[in-house]
C-alpha cells in the first residue's frame, strides 16, 4: 500500500521516490499510537496471568488443597511466570503456602 501512494505522489520525482522508497518501501513504521496500543496489550495479558494465578492460588484455599512445590510449578508454568512470582502474588494476596 504504501509503495503504491509513495509511486502516485513522487510519479514525476524520481530522485524523491528513490529516496523515500527504501524508507516506505513496504516497512511497517513504528509510531507512538501503535507503541502505545502495544504496551497496553502487553500489559493487559500480563494482569491476565496474575489473576489467573490468584483464582487458581483461591480455588486450592476454597477445596482446602495443599498448595505445595509442584501446585506452584503448575501455576507458574500455566500462566508463562516463575515460581518466585506466584509465591510473591500469594504472599501478596493473603494466601499461605504449605512447604
Amino acid at each position: 500500500m504504501s509503495n503504491h501512494v509513495m509511486a502516485l505522489i513522487a510519479q514525476k520525482y524520481q530522485k524523491v521516490r528513490r529516496g523515500v522508497e527504501p524508507i516506505m518501501g513496504g516497512k511497517i513504521i513504528e509510531y507512538e499510537a501503535k507503541t502505545i496500543l502495544n504496551k497496553g496489550i502487553e500489559q493487559g495479558i500480563e494482569k491476565g496471568r496474575l489473576e489467573s494465578a490468584i483464582s487458581t492460588l483461591n480455588r486450592y484455599i476454597r477445596r482446602k488443597l495443599p498448595i505445595d512445590a509442584q501446585v506452584l510449578a503448575d501455576i507458574a508454568e500455566d500462566n508463562k511466570l516463575t515460581v518466585d512470582k506466584v509465591r510473591t502474588i500469594a504472599k501478596d494476596n493473603g494466601i499461605s503456602l504449605s512447604r
